[in-house]
């Protein structure tokens, strides 16, 4: 798990309209995002992960750090806004983060050197890869 501590940037993403739209996000919110530079800082000692991440735009830059515990339940907030209770597995080298609902399912691993992100929900896969900034 200490292999995704480091800073990445995004370099692609999949799927994330059709995603994010299935649960009611807005679209101008989604095309601004999908528009933003996106920078990710990840601290973690094998247990406990911190994700800070900002997206910039137009000389403007929007903060979220998102603090989780590997073997526990831990509270965070979505990108826009709505808070969530995820459990947090280890998964051989990847971390799994599942909504307590059900709802959601949020896999981070390593492949091929790039960090990546794939969100699953409401029958919608979305990914997010970043190269080591």
């Amino acid at each position: 798990m200490g292999k995704f501590a480091g800073n990445w940037k995004r370099v692609r993403s999949e799927g994330g309209a059709a995603f994010f739209l299935a649960f009611g996000a807005p679209q101008e919110k989604l095309e601004k995002a999908a528009k933003a530079e996106l920078t990710t800082t990840v601290t973690s000692d094998g247990k406990n992960i911190e994700i800070k991440r900002t997206y910039s735009l137009d000389g403007e830059s929007k903060e979220s750090v998102t603090k989780v515990v590997v073997g526990e339940v831990s509270d965070i907030v979505g990108p826009f806004g709505q808070s969530h209770k995820v459990e947090v597995k280890a998964d051989g080298e990847a971390v799994v983060a599942s909504t307590t609902d059900g709802a959601i399912t949020i896999r981070f691993e390593i492949v091929n050197d790039e960090l990546v992100e794939t969100f699953s929900g409401k029958g919608n896969t979305f990914k997010r890869f970043h190269a080591r900034a």
